[in-house]
């Protein structure tokens, strides 16, 4: 995943996970786009779990996606 990625299932179900540990996503569903809603959304949810500094940089990496409950498939 990365910024700027559109329409993709995968970003889609880290929306999903980020509504569902309520943090919003700017949006009211998930649009499977990683826009800068999508960014802040994902860095609010890792300075939520106590990182700081490029531990919570708003990029959904492997430990990101962990805390949120879902499974890392590597690209």
């Amino acid at each position: 995943m990365h910024l700027g990625q559109l329409d993709s299932g995968s970003v889609w179900n880290l929306q999903r996970a980020l509504m569902n540990h309520g943090v919003g996503i700017r949006s009211p569903k998930p649009t499977g786009d990683y826009l800068p809603g999508t960014k802040q959304a994902v860095q609010k949810f890792q300075l939520a779990q106590g990182w700081r500094g490029k531990d919570a940089d708003g990029i959904a990496g492997k430990q990101t996606i962990k805390r949120l409950g879902l499974i890392w498939v590597a690209e």
